[in-house]
């Protein structure tokens, strides 16, 4: 919010009107059309354009109160890192496979509303006949943001692949930062200047990875080392020479206890990805009538997503089962929502140090037959008529 009110041209007429009058006993009526109203109008005209400019200056001197451009010189004046470029997506995919079923990081790809989607590892399929695995794409921007449903096919298919689909949107895919975490990162951008801190280490990250979200303190290891997390914020996990490459970026900067100035290297020091704590959500619904099935799914879907926002979960939380029913239960398209079967019912606790991430999402009617999607993707035939939560909390768990 704008600390200078805008002040409307009637009003300010107003207060002139009222000024001139107090201070003369020559004019006792102001009409419209005479003269000193046109004066008056003359002076809140340009009271006002004194005000717009006055704002102005406030959008560049205060992050809250800037939008688009204005933003952009807030960081220019701050010395802050320009707005961050396109990043790419990820999520999970689930593989139907027969036992036993290898795919191969870089040769088996995946397709999606023309675009490809590669493993982050390779997997074998176990006796339960499908996996979830994490895939990111290959290109990058928000239109790598692909809705559920969307990735549904793969080339080449290994021998013994039966169907691949993702049940779950896939996020963190930009064109290019948005006003909201562009004001996060000014605002924190002075913790550059907090050494030893974790936000000072998230700063110095960034000047050498844009995807970098957040880190996190996992104590030591067996070599006593500091054990930091990195978590990004399209999820994507580094490779290990991207981590032994970005320790090498930031070891100038790390504190004398954890730098060897000598062989310039960092000795106390390990750099993780953030592990996620994934889950997978399973209900029963009823529809309103001549309800849009695949808009009802993305909008629950996009509700949880925000639910979960990485940006602002705080270390130690725990993710409400009773929160995501009532998020369910909030969608216009939805009528009704069977309390007795929405999965997970328990509330899931989170580590301190890991993530929450939806990884399966399956709605059903009442009478717990899957609903299908209206292009027909959805295939029941490779998931149970009855969802089997034990199984779920303890083996996929």
């Amino acid at each position: 919010m704008l600390i200078t009110r805008i002040i409307s041209i009637r009003e300010l007429k107003k207060l002139f009107i009222e000024t001139f009058l107090n201070r003369t006993d020559k004019v006792t009526k102001v009409s419209d059309q005479s003269v000193m109203n046109g004066v008056a109008y003359g002076v809140a005209k340009i009271g006002q354009k004194t005000m717009k400019e006055i704002s102005l200056i406030e959008s560049h001197l205060f992050p809250d109160n800037a939008f688009n451009q204005h933003l952009d010189l807030v960081a220019q004046r701050l010395g802050i890192s320009p707005r961050f470029a396109a990043s790419s997506s990820c999520g999970y995919v689930r593989i139907v496979a027969d036992p036993g079923t290898t795919y191969e990081e870089g040769t088996n790809i995946l397709f999606g509303q023309g675009l490809n989607f590669e493993l982050t590892q390779d997997i074998i399929v176990g006796s339960i006949g499908y996996a979830y695995i994490k895939v990111r794409s290959e290109s990058t921007g928000s239109k790598t943001n692909v809705p559920a449903l969307t990735i549904t096919s793969v080339n080449p298919a290994p021998s013994g692949h039966i169907a691949v689909l993702n049940e779950y949107e896939f996020t963190g895919g930009r064109s290019i930062e948005s006003d909201q975490s562009f004001r996060i990162r000014i605002k924190n951008g002075a913790n550059v200047a907090s050494k030893g801190t974790l936000e000072y280490l998230t700063q110095i990250m960034l000047k050498f990875n844009s995807d970098i979200l957040r880190v996190y303190s996992l104590g030591t290891n067996s070599q006593n080392q500091h054990v930091i997390a990195v978590s990004t914020q399209n999820g994507i996990s580094f490779t290990q020479d991207e981590l032994d490459q970005l320790l090498e970026n930031i070891t100038p900067y790390l504190s004398i206890g954890l730098y060897n100035a000598v062989s310039t290297a960092s000795v106390n020091v390990e750099l993780v990805n953030v592990e996620y704590s994934f889950f997978d959500i399973d209900f029963r619904v009823e529809l309103i009538q001549n309800a849009n099935i695949d808009e009802a799914r993305r909008n629950v879907q996009i509700a949880l997503t925000k639910y979960l926002d990485h940006r602002f979960w705080k270390s130690g939380e725990r993710v409400e089962w009773d929160d995501m029913l009532q998020i369910v239960k909030d969608d216009l398209q939805i009528k009704y929502v069977a309390d007795s079967f929405f999965f997970p019912r328990i509330d899931l606790i989170v580590d301190p140090g890991k993530l929450p991430k939806v990884r399966g999402f399956i709605m059903r009617d009442l009478s717990g037959q899957i609903i299908q999607d209206t292009g027909g993707v959805i295939s029941p035939i490779y998931y149970p008529t009855e969802s089997d939560e034990s199984f779920q909390t303890t083996v996929i768990k």
